[in-house]
């Protein structure tokens, strides 16, 4: 059978091979038929299929949306690299995977996930007794509608969907916890509490923070062409109020876009992290500096 299916891919060849045969394979098929000979391989990486095998069996948390040819000329090398990274990473919705889009992208969010999981590892070195990388998707519909409205008022809060975090240690105990994020008047805001908490401060901010409380610090990075978020050591106390966090809001291209990506969900890669006791979570006043997304002037255009 392996003898007529190798033989059939030497006679129809092309596009038309890769399209409908070699994406019926497995990826132990298809590592096999690499391995019959050398314009076999060369057919296969001048492919696309191959990788949409590795991606449908290795990234069962990552769904690729854009078309197979997305992947047409990739350097193998660079797959390798992305596979290996985008595979040991945590989502926080196994039931709903994480998309990509295009090539671009899902390079870009392997890099940012190595980044994070870089930072991670320093800040244990440092002494940190918790760090934790998370892919995610922020969905911020509010928002979508705001910019939809010329008449939207420019410090209406905007605030995210809801993500949930498991296993976050906070001493000898581990518990889910909750994330949001919101846009304000130009500023970024992020606000988390324990899913057990008794109250929810991020439908309510107006909880004073107590410093019994664990606290943990965060970066955000957004993986969308669309908008971009940076956010930098963003300090936060479970089941306290929203606060202000220092970084970058930039909007790309075109409102509409801007829009279709708010309401589709923005692909952000988390490091969390625990505060040692020689550093406490930032508290600083200043709002986000933004580039093209300056709310005040945006919303009201």
């Amino acid at each position: 059978m392996c003898g007529a299916s190798f033989e059939f891919k030497a006679v129809i060849g092309g596009d038309f091979a890769d399209e409908l045969f070699v994406s019926a394979l497995s990826l132990r098929d298809v590592l096999k038929l690499e391995c019959t000979s050398r314009s076999a391989q060369q057919s296969l990486l001048s492919g696309s299929s191959w990788v949409m095998s590795a991606c449908h069996e290795l990234l069962p948390r990552f769904r690729v949306t854009g078309p197979a040819r997305m992947f047409r000329g990739a350097c193998k090398d660079d797959i390798r690299q992305l596979l290996a990274t985008l595979r040991g990473v945590s989502t926080t919705s196994p039931a709903t995977p994480i998309s990509l889009g295009s090539l671009s992208q899902s390079l870009a969010l392997a890099a940012a996930t190595r980044r994070a999981e870089t930072r991670a590892c320093r800040h244990l070195e440092m002494g940190g007794t918790f760090s934790q990388v998370v892919v995610c998707n922020f969905r911020f519909p509010s928002a979508a509608a705001a910019l939809a409205e010329t008449s939207a008022r420019s410090l209406d809060m905007h605030a995210s969907s809801r993500i949930i975090i498991n296993n976050i240690v906070q001493g000898n105990q581990s518990q889910a916890w909750q994330f949001k994020l919101a846009m304000q008047g130009g500023k970024m805001l992020v606000g988390a509490c324990r899913r057990d908490a008794p109250i929810d401060p991020l439908a309510d901010p107006v909880v004073a923070a107590d410093a019994q409380l664990p606290s943990l610090l965060v970066d955000v990075h957004s993986v969308c062409d669309e908008f971009s978020i940076r956010l930098f050591d963003a300090g936060m106390q479970a089941d306290a109020s929203w606060v202000s966090a220092m970084g970058l809001c930039s909007m790309s291209g075109s409102r509409a876009a801007a829009i279709e990506a708010l309401t589709r969900g923005i692909t952000c890669v988390l490091c969390i992290r625990d505060t040692r006791t020689s550093e406490r979570p930032s508290e600083s006043k200043s709002g986000l500096h933004t580039m093209n997304l300056d709310a005040p002037r945006r919303f009201s255009s």
